[in-house]
């Protein structure tokens, strides 16, 4: 499942720019609905990623799609590498095979 990181990287730009951020104004900027932020602000886990919402928040954010997120073990709960690779190259996202995140 993937788990949103969503809170450290908006506490990050509050410490940078010396402000407070609310949800409602990352759903405005973001043009995402408010309950989306939510979620992604409450460490919600998720089972798919939706490509325009991570695009939207990483533009937002001013940082790379892959931040916004980590993958955790299903039973556990904990995190494990991302078992998503981007290439330097092309910057296409290719899912790795069972087994090869050891």
């Amino acid at each position: 499942m993937w788990r949103s990181k969503l809170p450290i990287l908006v506490n990050r730009k509050e410490e940078k720019e010396q402000r407070k951020i609310t949800q409602q104004e990352i759903a405005g900027a973001t043009q995402l609905r408010q309950a989306t932020i939510s979620a992604w602000m409450n460490w919600e886990t998720f089972k798919y990623l939706n490509a325009a919402v991570v695009a939207a928040l990483a533009e937002y954010l001013d940082c790379s799609p892959s931040e916004l997120y980590e993958w955790i073990d299903d039973e556990q709960g904990e995190a494990t590498p991302d078992p998503v690779e981007t290439s330097p190259e092309s910057g296409q996202a290719t899912l790795l095979p069972q087994g090869s995140l050891t």
